[in-house]
């Protein structure tokens, strides 16, 4: 007895699938070469991200195969479709490397960098997040992981992403050049009024990202956000 793993199972060509089906087959199978007949007493579980009904339609996967593989399906959708799952798998996934049992995400990363990895789509899924974790670990030296400490692919990508919204960042930053010690509320209003619609969420990651890159100051217990000589340095540029 035992279980059997079967990964990308989308991929498996017509003639692997043959040879499976053989293997897996109630009457059992006969080795090349034997003359006793094998009956496999194995679990199987299968995993793939294709529509394997639409591979049987196409020709790439056989419909007899299928039928037998396909018994107690389970739909796991992507990990940027369930971003509750993110703060738990980051604890485990901490608590493995740092063999620490109560470690969490939040005593490693910073707010920012925190909510960043909470809003990030994971074009990598789950291993993408591992991979992420393992830089993280290997980074980690005291203090709390900042945004600049991310890898440079995602940082390229947050360069891209800063440029295609630097009119909302401008925006945001004169806004709070206009009215010192103002609020998120006040800000998201000053945006309406000039056509620009921002999320809670958004406007909190970017004025969090004002602050580390030391544009804006924001102040505690509703003291709303100031802007710095830096940040009125770069509204003038």
């Amino acid at each position: 007895g035992g279980t059997l793993f079967l990964d990308e199972l989308g991929e498996i060509s017509l003639m692997g699938q043959v040879k499976l089906l053989r293997a897996i087959e109630p009457g059992g199978f006969t080795p090349v070469g034997g003359a006793q007949i094998h009956r496999p007493d194995v679990r199987i579980i299968a995993a793939t991200n294709r529509d394997l009904l639409e591979r049987v339609n196409e020709g790439a996967m056989r419909r007899d195969f299928y039928y037998r593989i396909h018994v107690i399906p389970i739909h796991l959708p992507p990990l940027r479709q369930r971003k509750e799952d993110i703060p738990l798998l980051m604890d485990q996934f901490f608590r493995e490397l740092f063999h620490n049992k109560s470690l969490m995400a939040r005593d490693l990363l910073s707010p920012s960098l925190f909510d960043f990895m909470m809003d990030y789509d994971y074009p990598g899924n789950v291993q993408e997040l591992y991979n992420l974790t393992r830089y993280f670990f290997s980074h980690y030296a005291a203090h709390p992981l900042i945004l600049a400490q991310l890898p440079s692919y995602i940082r390229n990508q947050m360069r891209k992403s800063d440029q295609d919204h630097s009119p909302v960042r401008l925006r945001v930053l004169a806004a709070i050049a206009a009215s010192p010690r103002i609020g998120r509320g006040a800000i998201k209003n000053a945006l309406a009024v000039a056509g620009v619609e921002l999320s809670d969420g958004r406007l909190r990651g970017l004025l969090k990202e004002l602050s580390e890159e030391g544009l804006i100051r924001i102040n505690r217990t509703r003291g709303g956000c100031e802007i710095t000589e830096q940040g009125l340095m770069s509204l003038r540029h």
